[in-house]
């Protein structure tokens, strides 16, 4: 039991940094803080690292998700509170849909919204999808009758049937498309674009791998997380 409660304990650990910053990040948003100069300073402290202090929209994949529910599961069978690991996860689910609040709180229509997302897997460099933020994204998307125009590298196919769900082969024509960019993963192939195709569109940078300054110059309107 010692062997496996030190891998479900660490993944659980990580998953609940992951989740803390998103909660900080969420806070400055409101009181006008930068989270990015945040979790730098955050991380020079030794005792706590600079390792998963990065704001976004929560994290999925197959690890993290399924550990911290084996940690819940386990506890309940033992009588044993869960509190923390119960908010981890209610923090990951509620971030994944972070531009979707946005959106509303910004009293943007999304009825007939046409809306491009960057990226479907749940983290660079995979074809996983599994707990992805995106799922949850473009469920709710669809939920408000946007049309969304979807795009990832590796990704080509989804387990959504939607006839307002278009898989996209190029970034550029998902965007074009869309009055409306949410980047939902950090791919290498989104850092550097052509800024000038994001005139007169709303862009929600969801992994904060753009400059503000620039989206401020380009974009019509422009979201970031806890920045």
């Amino acid at each position: 039991p010692t062997a496996e409660m030190i891998k479900y304990a660490s993944n659980a650990f990580l998953a609940t940094k992951i989740s803390f910053i998103n909660e900080m990040a969420n806070l400055s948003e409101k009181i006008g803080a930068d989270i990015e100069i945040v979790s730098k300073g955050m991380g020079l402290d030794k005792r706590i690292g600079p390792y998963f202090l990065k704001a976004g929209l929560g994290f999925g994949g197959s690890c993290f998700p399924k550990d911290v529910k084996a940690l819940i599961h386990t506890s309940r069978k033992y009588n044993v509170d869960s509190s923390i690991l119960d908010a981890v996860m209610q923090v990951n689910e509620n971030q994944k849909i972070k531009p979707i609040k946005i959106l509303k709180q910004s009293n943007i229509d999304l009825n007939g919204a046409k809306v491009a997302l960057w990226g479907l897997a749940f983290k660079p460099d995979t074809d996983d999808i599994r707990e992805a933020a995106s799922l949850n994204i473009i469920n709710e998307l669809l939920k408000n009758n946007a049309i969304v125009f979807a795009y990832d590298p590796i990704v080509k196919s989804l387990p959504i049937a939607n006839k307002n769900l278009i898989i996209t082969k190029d970034k550029y024509e998902a965007l074009d498309k869309s009055d409306i960019l949410i980047l939902v993963t950090e791919w290498d192939e989104f850092k550097n674009i052509d800024f000038k195709r994001f005139r007169d569109k709303i862009v929600i940078d969801g992994r904060n791998i753009w400059e503000k300054n620039i989206l401020k110059k380009y974009a019509k309107t422009c979201f970031s997380i806890g920045r």
